[in-house]
This record gives structure tokens, sequence and C-alpha cells, in this order.
């Protein structure tokens, strides 16, 4: 017997090409040989030609499905299912918004402490808040509850393709929010806004060829059609959106970080096709879907250094301006620059003249260190002369006596702690505009077109306000941040609704 092998999906496009030649060339021949026989006849004889064709690829087809399928462990992956949804006798929801009939209900995987911790958090929500877990507004847009909750945002520094701007840090979320179960579809867009800006238009995909301020109009007009005060719908915050997308993970993808179990979760260009139909994948513990691969997704975030204060060193966004190892070295000043990233820094004693009076130290703007730290004054006498940028190297320092200096945006790497600069101490500048790259917004989420490496969920993407792309979405989000919780009796209330809620559940299956 002979050993069944796996076809890969270039041998599959390859024998669909060949067995259509074939059946051509077979239905010409049996044309040819029946040019007396009716016109029933021959076609009768192309029906089962096509038939036969057809059982074929579909043959060849499930065989690649199973061959890949056989590559996931199931027993590592979510299961899901639907069930009638529940809503709290206490509840606080919004009038836009109602429950679900159904909601997706979601089974970890055995030995998934996270998970279950997640899925815990998520159910105590319901309870204190009066909240559903699955809710829809009027224009069909459906939402997941996303719990309060802390979470390490960021990546650690061993976490493979990591990027300068994962600092890894805690964070919290101190209110519940309904994130949009899937990507914002073409159909809802139009619904709301009487265009469909996508090039490709196709009513149930993804919104695409749209620009972050493309967005902001979006939910400007879903606000004022839902009779709601503006930012009532929005993009979520970067914030938001990665405690929503980990759902209590803490490794490179909400399912973890063996890649074998990708093809479950993420839409990409290696294991999926529509890549954009919905429920083809699994969610993740939140009951979100898609939020590795498929679309990039729109936050309202501007992009920012995490955790780094203007004392810090922030590695590509601020301005080496000198390693402080050979006092007037124009040509090479930044050689041996050695600090790390988020070294503090100090401004004591440190001083420049500003020339062109911005506040700022710019090039060709002298510096110094003061002898009195508290003495903006330079003396030629007194002070050290550290750095004289575009100046004539052979000017005399004298010349520069009784110049007034201005701390401004300049720091040094305070190697001793001695709260003074000492030769070989690195000068670096602090660039706000760097920092907070005006005019760019914050994009999560990999593309269905990028490696998977781009879709892991701390990495960060910067998009320009206005630009477009076929490959960036959004998803909606409606933050509850006045929300507070229920008093303790309407807890319990809800609580017991909640438990014989269950044991319904539970009884019917049973009957099943």
């Amino acid at each position: 017997m002979k050993k069944k092998t796996k076809l890969s999906e270039e041998q599959i496009k390859l024998a669909e090409k060949l067995k259509i030649k074939l059946v051509d060339k077979q239905l010409r021949d049996q044309l040819k040989a029946t040019k007396k026989s009716s016109n029933k006849t021959i076609l009768i004889l192309g029906a089962l030609l096509l038939v036969t064709l057809s059982l074929a690829l579909s043959f060849l087809k499930s065989d690649s499905k199973a061959a890949q399928s056989t590559l996931i462990d199931k027993t590592k992956l979510i299961s899901t299912s639907l069930q009638a949804s529940f809503s709290p006798p206490f509840s606080q929801l919004p009038v836009d918004l109602k429950s679900t009939l159904k909601q997706t209900i979601i089974h970890p995987p055995h030995n998934t402490t996270e998970m279950n911790e997640t899925l815990i958090l998520q159910r105590e929500c319901i309870i204190k808040y009066g909240l559903p877990l699955e809710v829809e507004n009027k224009f069909g847009m459906k939402f997941r509850l996303i719990p309060p909750g802390q979470f390490l945002m960021g990546s650690p520094q061993t976490e493979a393709n990591r990027t300068s701007t994962e600092l890894l840090h805690e964070s919290e979320i101190k209110y519940p929010f309904y994130l949009q179960k899937f990507e914002t579809i073409q159909k809802t867009w139009q619904a709301v806004t009487n265009k469909n800006p996508a090039k490709t238009p196709k009513p149930d995909f993804p919104i695409q060829d749209v620009s972050f301020n493309d967005c902001l109009f979006f939910f400007q007009a879903l606000n004022t059609q839902l009779n709601l005060a503006q930012h009532s719908y929005t993009l979520p915050s970067e914030k938001e959106w990665e405690y929503a997308t980990r759902a209590g993970s803490h490794t490179p993808w909400h399912f973890g970080k063996d890649l074998k179990l990708a093809p479950a979760y993420v839409i990409s260009k290696y294991n999926a096709f529509p890549r954009y139909e919905k429920n083809h994948l699994l969610p993740n513990a939140f009951g979100l879907f898609n939020t590795h691969g498929n679309m990039q997704e729109f936050t309202r975030s501007p992009f920012f250094i995490y955790e780094c204060k203007k004392d810090q060193y922030a590695h590509s966004w601020d301005f080496k301006i000198y390693d402080g190892d050979h006092p007037e070295d124009i040509v090479l000043p930044r050689n041996n620059f050695k600090v790390e990233t988020r070294s503090q820094g100090r401004q004591t004693g440190l001083y420049f003249h500003d020339a062109n009076n911005d506040g700022l130290w710019t090039n060709s703007e002298i510096i110094w260190a003061a002898k009195d730290p508290l003495d903006p004054i330079y003396k030629s006498s007194r002070d050290t002369f550290i750095w004289r940028g575009d100046q004539n190297k052979d000017t005399d320092l004298t010349s520069f006596d009784k110049l007034r200096g201005v701390n401004g945006n300049l720091y040094y790497n305070d190697k001793n702690a001695d709260l003074s600069w000492s030769p070989g101490e690195e000068i670096w500048g602090y660039n706000e505009w760097k920092r907070y790259k005006s005019g760019y917004q914050i994009v999560r989420g990999g593309a269905w077109s990028l490696e998977l490496k781009y879709s892991r969920s701390a990495m960060r993407f910067t998009h320009s306000n206005n630009d477009k792309g076929s490959y960036i979405g959004m998803r909606s989000c409606r933050p509850l941040y006045k929300l507070k919780e229920l008093p303790l009796e309407q807890q319990s209330k809800n609580r017991a609704a909640w438990d014989s809620f269950q044991e319904g559940l539970t009884a019917d299956k049973t009957l099943e």
C-alpha cells in the first residue's frame, strides 16, 4: 500500500492545471467522436466530465487541508460555542447597545491558568458592572466586554524581533470598555457615512483605504446618528488595544510562542483564503478575532516612547552631541558614545549659549560646564569649555567671556554621580518632536501580507494621519470611563442570576 503524500499548495495548483488540460482534451476528443450524436448526449458527457474534475479537485484540496491540520495540536487550541446570552438583572448597559441573542463562549485548552484567570475577570465584570458579555448596536456592530485590569505592556528583552520602543512596563486599564469583535466592515462604514472608500468594494470585508483622519470623521458621524456625545465611540487607545489583544497572555502572541498554532489564529498570506472571512479562525480569550494578522488597525494614540522621561536618553530619538572623551573633538565628537537607552541624565552646571534665542540647543551653539553650578555666566578662567560646535577651532575662548547660558534641552550622563559634568561623560540633546513624532499615529496588529513576527502583541507601527493603505483598517471601541461598580447588594443579585443561568445551560446540555 502506497503511503499517502501531503501536497503543497503549489502541487495542488499544478495538479489542477494539468487535470483541466486533460479534461479539456478528453472533452474535445469525445465531441469529435460523437458529432452525429444528439446534443443531449454531448451535454450529459460534458457534465459527467466536469463532475469528475470537481471531485478530483475536491479530493486534492481536502488532502491539503488534512495535511495542514496535522501540524496543529488541537488540544492546545481554544474552542468556542454559541450559547444564549446572559443579561444581568441590574444593568448599566448604555442605551445605544443591546445584548446579542447568542454569545460566543470561550473554552480554553487544559492547563492554561492565565486564560482561566482572564475568563474569570471577564465574568466578574459582567456581575460587578452589570454589563452583558456580547452586545451590538443598531448598525449591527458586535462588541465584546473587556474588563478593567493590570498587565505588562511591551515586550521583554529576550523576545525575538522586538524593537527599542517596546519597553516592558506595568500598565493598567481602570474602566470597562467594549471592543468590536471583528474589524469594522465596509457595509457598516457605508451605512454610517453613505460612502465606501475601499478601492475593492466588498461589503462584508474590513474597511480599507482609509486614513486616521477618515476614521475620526466616521466616529463623528456614528456618534451623531446614535445621538451620543462625541468620542462615545472611538478608536481604541494603544493601551486598550494591547490589553485586549493579550487577553491575559505574556507571550509574543495571545496564543503563546508556538508558531505551529498560528494558522488556527492568524490570517496571513501563509495560511488562509479568503483572508477576511468571519469566524474563519479562532478568537483570543476575550473573544476578539483577527487581532493578529488580517488588517493593521489604527489606534487613537500618537506615537511616544514608553516610560521614558525628558531626563532619560532615548536611543534613535534624542540626538548625540558629544561622547566626552576628547574636549573640542570637532571631527569625531560622537564616535564613542555609549549611553544606554533610558539612562538618567542631568543638567546641573551644564550650559549653552542660546544664540538664536529659541530655548533649545542647536548646532554651533557653544557648551560649557560651570564651576559654580548656579552661575550661568561663562568665565574662561573658571569654567570648562566643552563644545564649540561649528565655531572655528582656533577661536580665542576668552572671546566668549560673559555670555549668559541656559540649561534648555541638554543632558549629560553623570557616571560618577558627583552632580557635575566631568571629562568622559556623554552629552545629548532631548528632542521632543521626535519623542512624540507629531502627526504620526500608532498602528497595531500585523497585516495579512506581513511576516508573523510583525503581528506580535507588542509590535508598534507609526503611520501618518493622512496616509491610506489597502492593508490598514480599524475596529471600534466604546469606552465606559465613568462607570462605577454596582452596590454590593445588586452585585449579589447579579451573581445569583448568573449562577442560575449557568445551571440552566448545564441542564439543557444534559437533556441533549
